[in-house]
């Protein structure tokens, strides 16, 4: 995380982030030689900087970070705790992250950022609800994992699954269960779709399907009704 909640509001934000970026880079750096694959910077919603120049200021700072990391880096930038507008998408999607997590349980509005990404980013939809406040379905999480993927010519082998935040909201169990749900949706997503649509709701689907109970697929192998 570079910035911090600060006085003197974008150029007392901005100043503190730029002290940070030396540490942060040389933790960051030292991750990627170690061999981890990814690296995430974290920024939590409630301490951008917003306002006039914020767009600029968080630009620059990112940018002063992803300057110093090694050029094979694979760096994310996750964005939590509500929605990722105040810097503007073209404040962020014109620094060098390669991916982006949106936080879409506290901040649905992120989708509106997210539908101006560019194609070659990949998008991580934090749609599994970390807070514990309701349950995920997977429904949801296929359905943010496919239009996140139609949006500009992404495709889904640009799309992450994730938790909303971090689970220390979660007991154990109910941790673990999330992350099997992300797992089971993502591996039918990549390889079995109609599995995946039999296990919905039938609601969820189409008229057909919800007037029989169960899904059932048309003639032609896609959902009747569509």
């Amino acid at each position: 995380m570079l910035f911090r909640s600060a006085p003197a509001g974008v150029l007392g934000a901005r100043a503190a982030a730029y002290a940070a970026t030396a540490r942060v880079a040389v933790a960051l750096a030292a991750l990627v030689e170690a061999g981890c694959p990814v690296v995430e910077i974290h920024e939590p919603s409630a301490s951008l900087p917003a306002g006039p120049g914020a767009g600029e200021a968080f630009a620059s700072v990112h940018r002063a970070l992803l300057d110093r990391l090694p050029a094979d880096a694979h760096a994310m930038l996750a964005i939590t705790g509500g929605d990722a507008e105040a810097p503007g998408a073209e404040s962020l999607f014109g620094l060098a992250y390669r991916s982006y997590l949106f936080d879409l349980i506290a901040g649905p509005d992120s989708w509106r950022t997210i539908a101006k990404a560019p194609g070659d980013r990949g998008i991580i939809v934090g749609v599994a609800d970390a807070t514990g406040a309701r349950e995920t379905r997977l429904e949801e999480v296929a359905w943010a994992a496919g239009y996140a993927a139609s949006l500009g010519g992404r495709g889904m082998a640009r799309v992450g699954l994730a938790p909303s935040s971090g689970l220390e909201a979660l007991d154990p169990a109910r941790a673990r269960a999330l992350i099997g749900l992300l797992g089971e949706a993502a591996r039918m997503l990549v390889g079995h779709p109609d599995v995946l649509l039999r296990r919905f709701d039938p609601r969820a689907v189409d008229l057909r399907s919800a007037a029989r109970g169960a899904y059932r697929p048309d003639r032609r192998g896609r959902p009747a009704g569509r």
